[in-house]
């Protein structure tokens, strides 16, 4: 009996530390890139398309393998470079000393880059033979950021409303029921936009539908879209209100409101490679128009009589949201239809500090 469940030991013993092994490798193929040299298109290095198709990645490790020689008696003599092109920085330059088989230069972890695509040329020496080789780090994927229509930040409105940077849209409806077409740009992480919301008027109905630039490669979790007429009322976000939740392409009933709030918060998974910024300033003249809608519809009257006050942050500060808010139901993207939280698969979730 002693013995068997000593056999029982090891054996758990041994299904632990495979489990345990697999994980860690499972793991590790996640944290880097790995660059065969030997399965490269050499003629096609200078080739944008190819390089970011093949050579490219998010992952901040960096692993080269190269085929060296056939057997461990036929050896070479192995140097690698990395230089960093933006800044012409040499990363490094390590002598491998004489290697045969397979050449494997081990994990190489570079600089944490938050934005933008960031160059590299590798220099590979194998005996006689050079090999220079671009790589394209790019910006990681950021998961489940918040998102919204651009217009004023919800506090610079009314303190009362937000403390973050979410912005809703103040529409002029008289305006919209003759032009009856509006775009509004769709931003998130406070940074990037990233689409676009087609506004339409008929029948003295709004139409939001949002739409989503490819090259992001959204995924929503969430998105709801709330119309406020009686903006004096509004004393807190819109989305932890009472008020009546919309989805985009619904008829939303106008009566008889000469303005109104629009606000369209949503999580979003997106790539941000190649997508523009913008800018908020309170004072620009296209904001300052929709605080004074904000005020004609609180007050009845023109924004002359009242003073705004900046509570956004200083330019130079930009914060990237990485908070998932699960008050959001799931939203398919492609046809609109809500989807149970269980229906929803993440296929990436890499989460970028905040700067």
């Amino acid at each position: 009996m002693r013995l068997m469940g000593l056999k029982k030991a090891t054996l758990l013993c041994l299904v632990l530390c495979l489990l345990l092994t697999s994980a860690s490798a499972f793991a590790g193929s996640e944290d880097f890139f790995t660059l065969n040299v030997d399965t490269l298109d050499l003629t096609l290095l200078n080739d944008n398309q190819y390089v970011m198709a093949n050579l490219s990645s998010p992952a901040p490790g960096l692993r080269i393998l190269k085929q060296v020689s056939a057997s461990s008696e036929l050896v070479q003599p192995v140097r690698l470079t990395l230089v960093q092109m933006d800044t012409q920085l040499l990363l490094m330059d390590k002598d491998y000393g004489y290697q045969s088989k397979l050449f494997d230069s081990g994990v190489l972890y570079l600089p944490y880059s938050s934005s933008y695509t960031t160059p590299y040329l590798i220099t590979l020496y194998v005996g006689d033979m050079v090999y220079g080789i671009p790589y394209m780090q790019t910006q990681p994927r950021l998961s489940y950021n918040t998102g919204c229509t651009f217009g004023p930040r919800l506090r610079d409105l009314n303190p009362l409303l937000s403390y973050d940077w979410p912005m809703g849209t103040m529409l002029d409806l008289n305006a919209l029921r003759q032009t009856g077409f509006q775009q509004v740009d769709i931003c998130a992480s406070n940074y990037y936009t990233i689409g676009r919301a087609t506004l339409t008027v008929e029948d003295n109905c709004l139409c939001v539908m949002p739409e989503f630039f490819s090259q992001a490669n959204p995924e929503i979790h969430g998105l709801s879209i709330y119309l406020i007429t009686d903006c004096a009322a509004l004393t807190c976000d819109p989305a932890y209100s009472d008020l009546p939740v919309h989805v985009p392409g619904e008829r939303i009933p106008l009566g008889d409101a000469s303005t109104a709030l629009l606000y369209m918060p949503l999580s979003i998974s997106y790539d941000p490679v190649g997508l523009s910024s913008f800018y908020y300033d309170l004072y620009d003249p296209a904001i300052q128009r929709q605080m004074e809608l904000w005020n004609q519809n609180c007050y009845g009257a023109s924004s002359d009589d009242f003073t705004w006050t900046d509570s956004s942050p200083s330019s130079d500060f930009q914060w990237i949201d990485v908070t998932p808010d699960p008050s959001f139901g799931d939203f398919d993207n492609n046809s609109f239809q809500w989807q149970t939280p269980e229906d929803h698969v993440i296929l990436e979730d890499l989460n970028v500090p905040s700067e």
